[in-house]
């Protein structure tokens, strides 16, 4: 209904056609994570492929791309941080294979559950209606 209302209204005055059909455009769009978030995801997506003792599980850096929602060059800048950090461990999958996966350390398993336990503790703010406009 919004759409309609928006649409009609725009084609009466072009400024207002164009402005406003970007803002219906972007109502839908996810909000940006943090880099925390963002970290989590990562670890989350590399746990879940090698929690299988099977060979074929293995987290390779194209998983981590789709499973984190995330470009090439993202991926590669915080994978190379995590490794960098310990949170993940770079492994090739042949002695000269060039061919590269990640696991998780127990760092990084460390840190998922810390992410986690804020996260629950923040929920009961961010679901009270009353609490939405709070600013931290």
């Amino acid at each position: 209904m919004h759409r309609c209302v928006i649409i009609q209204l725009g084609q009466s005055r072009g400024f207002l056609n164009s402005t406003m059909s970007k803002n219906v455009k972007n109502m839908h769009k996810k909000p940006h994570r943090s880099r925390y978030e963002i970290v989590n995801e990562i670890l989350r997506v590399v746990q879940l492929r090698n929690q299988s003792p099977s060979s074929i599980y293995l987290c390779k850096p194209l998983h981590i791309e789709y499973g984190a929602g995330l470009t090439y060059r993202q991926m590669h800048y915080y994978t190379t941080s995590l490794v960098e950090s310990g949170f993940l461990k770079r492994k090739q999958t042949k002695r000269f294979d060039p061919r590269q996966y990640y696991e998780i350390t127990d760092k990084g398993r460390h840190y998922m559950q810390i992410f986690g336990e804020l996260e629950d503790d923040m929920k009961p703010i961010s679901d009270d209606p009353l609490k939405q406009n709070l600013i931290i």
